[in-house]
């Protein structure tokens, strides 16, 4: 889940050149993928040594970073 999490976030991080802006693309989809990094962590914290709530956290996040990596092609900006 972190390193999900992890990846997601990273997508935030202003491409090279472009200045100290974050990369935030269209609103929605922005803070669909924010959302899910912050459920995930809540599923974890919420049910810690439970496989169950780390398998769902984990999904969480995947979908939101697959949200955040397919934002680009159907977000318009």
């Amino acid at each position: 889940m972190a390193v999900l999490a992890a990846a997601t976030l990273a997508t935030y991080v202003p491409r090279q050149g472009t200045g100290l802006r974050p990369d935030l693309g269209c609103s929605p989809c922005a803070a669909m993928a924010a959302a899910t990094v912050l459920a995930a962590g809540w599923l974890v914290q919420a049910g810690p040594h439970q496989v169950s709530m780390a398998a769902l956290a984990a999904v969480t996040a995947g979908f939101g970073l697959s949200q955040r990596l397919a934002g680009s092609t159907t977000c318009t900006v």
